[in-house]
């Protein structure tokens, strides 16, 4: 939000009594001309931390994004906020993420003096909170400004809202797990039944550690720009998850949802709406009554994979043998087709059915990962080089595979054999679009890259019926890319019929190997 944007958050704070009567805390003291952003209530629930903008006592003064500021809770009235301890501010963006440990523990959202952004964490004594100490998380990386999230109670489970490797959209939702040793796993995408192209901001995971609260503008049945919904995760794989649930009318409204809380002890629902707030946010609780588990704690296990292949297409099925262990591991490398050169690439692994279960960095283009045996889909992106998508059959025998990339120079053509059609039409199956968002994602990640699209058919039936047809096939994966964001002046098109067969037309099994749609390199 620009700094010359002053907001200020009244906050309505409604609690069930004893008597079964509500009563509203006096929040007048925390009104301010100030941008103030991302309340958040202590264990206890007798302070409120928050994030003001533009004041001129933060550390960077009216020019400081935010830094973190407090009010304490006294005979149902919040004390005029203090600006928290300089050991937990500095003059970039600074806000809290959540409590733990007893609320001994404190996270924070932080940005480092050299711009990026991360976590960190303060630890509560008697002479106040500690300088942070950043949380070491492999490969972390946030393309976005906006960064929210929440912490389980046992501090053992982070969710974050982010753009990062493999989003789906803009901002998707992460989790990050603590391993046994008190380190933390990678970023972890979960999964597009949550994810879209769209926004998915403010996750909050409720103390069953399985119920996702978070708010997102790119789910269809939303009441306004971004609502509340509700899932539930199906098993211990992170990308499982129940079709969320838009909370409806009581909460959302044709205003801006987020940020909602649920506070099954009181039966009370804490969320953030820019409804009659003159398009600030305000934020609400709400008596509510949400179904929430007992405790389930669930065996986390790792998802990582590497497969083979050499040739330039977009696809390709490989059998892979991999050794009998607890799961079965498969080793392998990343290489420049052109020189063998090892190279750094984001490889993405899904379920046949386009759940993300793990997003990884090989940043020395070396894997040794453990997979579940079954049929899987890889994605490989590596700057300036050819996205692959691969699918692959994992059993049970141990070997070494090699991927090959190769860069992206004009002339380059590359076989999208996951993009089909029902049958006679241009008509795209649905099941395209996996390999079509890694084109998007590619010309988007490379801007003054542009490709000449070439539709083919077999020779069966009438040569001018089957040009017309890939002509307008052609034309509906233009369509497809430049919906997505990718210029129409980069992309050209030209149906070939059949005459240009790369297999024999004698028999089905190579025939449709003819009935393909490529595109070509044109200018990098």
């Amino acid at each position: 939000m620009s700094s010359a944007i002053h907001r200020n958050i009244f906050l309505v704070i409604m609690i069930v009594l004893s008597n079964n009567c509500w009563a509203q805390y006096n929040v007048d003291s925390l009104k301010s001309i100030y941008d103030e952003q991302y309340p958040v209530l202590s264990i206890g629930g007798d302070e409120m931390y928050f994030t003001m903008a533009n004041h001129p006592e933060n550390v960077g003064g009216t020019r400081d994004k935010g830094d973190i500021w407090k009010s304490q809770l006294i005979d149902n009235r919040w004390m005029k906020p203090v600006k928290a301890s300089k050991t937990i501010n500095n003059k970039n963006w600074n806000a809290v993420l959540g409590f733990y440990n007893d609320g001994k523990s404190m996270l924070l959202h932080h940005h480092y003096a050299d711009g990026k952004q991360g976590l960190s964490r303060s630890n509560r004594s008697g002479a106040g909170w500690s300088k942070p100490m950043s949380l070491k998380i492999p490969y972390f990386k946030n393309k976005s400004d906006i960064q929210s999230g929440s912490i389980s109670n046992d501090g053992s489970i982070i969710v974050l809202s982010l753009e990062s490797y493999s989003s789906k959209g803009v901002e998707d939702i992460y989790v990050l797990l603590m391993n046994r040793d008190g380190s933390w796993s990678d970023l972890k995408n979960i999964g597009n039944t949550i994810n879209t192209r769209y926004q998915e901001i403010s996750p909050y995971l409720a103390e069953d550690k399985k119920t996702l609260f978070f708010a997102s503008n790119g789910h269809p049945d939303g009441y306004g720009s971004f609502d509340i919904y509700k899932s539930v995760r199906q098993d211990d794989s992170w990308n499982n998850w129940s079709t969320p649930v838009n909370l409806g009318s009581e909460i959302n409204t044709e205003g801006k949802e987020s940020s909602y809380v649920y506070l099954s002890d009181q039966e009370i629902a804490m969320y953030v709406s820019t409804q009659d707030s003159d398009g600030y946010g305000d934020i609400k609780f709400t008596k509510r009554k949400e179904e929430i588990d007992t405790v389930v704690q669930f065996l986390e296990a790792p998802v990582e994979v590497i497969i083979d292949t050499v040739d330039n297409d977009m696809t390709k099925v490989e059998t892979l043998a991999v050794a009998k262990t607890t799961s079965p591991t498969f080793k392998g490398m990343i290489k420049d087709i052109k020189n063998s050169e090892l190279i750094e690439a984001v490889i993405s692994l899904s379920s046949i059915q386009g759940n993300l279960l793990k997003s990884v960095v090989a940043k020395l283009g070396l894997f040794d990962f453990e997979v579940e045996v079954g049929e899987y889909h890889l994605k490989v992106e590596a700057e300036g080089y050819i996205s692959k998508l691969v699918t692959v059959v994992v059993d049970s025998i141990a070997t070494n595979y090699e991927i090959q990339l190769a860069p992206i120079v004009v002339g380059e053509t590359v076989n999208l054999k996951s993009v089909l059609f029902t049958q006679g039409t241009d008509e795209l199956l649905v099941s395209s679009n996996e390999e079509l968002d890694i084109v998007v994602n590619m010309m988007k990640n490379n801007p003054k890259m542009e490709i000449l699209l070439g539709g083919h058919t077999d020779n069966r039936g009438s040569s001018k019926l089957n040009l017309a047809l890939s002509e307008k096939r052609v034309k509906a994966v233009k369509k497809y890319l430049q919906s997505h964001g990718i210029s129409g002046k980069r992309i050209d098109g030209k149906g070939y019929g059949g005459s240009s067969p790369i297999a024999s037309n004698k028999n089905e099994s190579t025939r449709k190997l003819n009935r393909r749609v490529e595109f070509t390199v044109t200018k990098n």
